[in-house]
């Protein structure tokens, strides 16, 4: 019987019951995190905790969490056990009294947490993955991971019924980053990624691609993409927890491949996969 965690509690998910002055059902007053894992070991997870804290202290949201023992819990109550998965991690502000805009100061946050079983991709042969650019209609404070995903549900939602797998936004027309990822650009054998801003998150498999990039000695920089020479890579991938690195071949209408994902990728993604074979202590092991 499958069991999550909320409020102090491993209760059957039929069980678990949130007020509805919950702050983030009423105003979606909430941040979130998604953690992969593997051998019950979870993937990244001191780049996970920091983001949620730093999201946590930009809402004022005070909690005090043990991530790790709630993780080894419900992996012992679901009977997980060298299988793959992700751990989705929600904290609101909480909410006792009825709807205002002012907070309660003695209002007690909501925290929920749950695990399900996920294979991680590894792109073993050649598909076709599009992506469709739109605008970015978000807020300025995306660096925040808020529950508040509204614009981004919808362009999701819009790429799927187009056939596409992730929609990169963009803001007079400069690449900003995937509604659910984050973008790489290889031009020239060069590769590009859009600078970190407030309008845009700083994805864990992002800053790990980074890394990858560094330790195989591949010119790469951050830069402005604009989305016509998005639509004229000569790769392009999107990065994110549960796609890892995932290459693309399609922009809108313009194909970018019919036959390889490209000798960068495939040099990237190899020592990735090969990393993911020797996790320890929540990190990946470098060569």
């Amino acid at each position: 019987m499958h069991s999550v965690y909320l409020n102090g509690r491993f209760i059957k998910p039929e069980q678990a019951v949130v007020s509805v002055y919950d702050r983030g059902f009423l105003f979606a007053e909430g941040v979130y995190e998604v953690i992969a894992f593997q051998n019950q070991t979870l993937i990244d997870f001191a780049l996970h905790e920091q983001r949620l804290k730093n999201g946590l202290q930009a809402m004022g949201i005070k909690v005090s969490l043990d991530i790790q023992l709630i993780f080894s819990k419900l992996i012992k109550n679901n009977s997980f056990d060298q299988q793959q998965g992700i751990m989705y991690i929600h904290i609101t502000r909480g909410g006792s009294s009825e709807r205002s805009h002012a907070y309660n100061e003695h209002d007690q946050p909501c925290i929920y947490c749950d695990i399900k079983t996920l294979s991680l991709p590894t792109y073993p042969k050649f598909e076709r993955f599009k992506v469709i650019t739109l605008p970015d209609y978000r807020w300025s404070q995306c660096h925040i991971k808020s529950t508040n995903l509204i614009a981004n549900t919808m362009a999701y939602n819009q790429a799927l019924s187009q056939g596409a797998v992730e929609a990169i936004l963009h803001r007079d027309r400069q690449v900003v980053e995937g509604s659910k990822s984050n973008v790489f650009m290889v031009k020239n054998n060069t590769v590009i990624t859009p600078p970190l801003r407030s309008h845009m998150l700083g994805g864990t498999v992002r800053k790990r691609t980074l890394e990858l990039l560094r330790t195989l000695k591949i010119p790469h920089h951050e830069a402005n993409i604009s989305v016509d020479e998005l639509r004229n890579a000569d790769e392009l991938w999107i990065t994110s927890t549960t796609r890892l690195i995932n290459p693309i071949t399609q922009v809108d209408d313009h194909i970018l491949t019919r036959e390889n994902f490209g000798l960068i990728w495939h040099r990237v993604n190899d020592l990735l996969q090969k990393q993911l074979k020797s996790i320890t202590q929540g990190n990946l092991i470098y060569d």
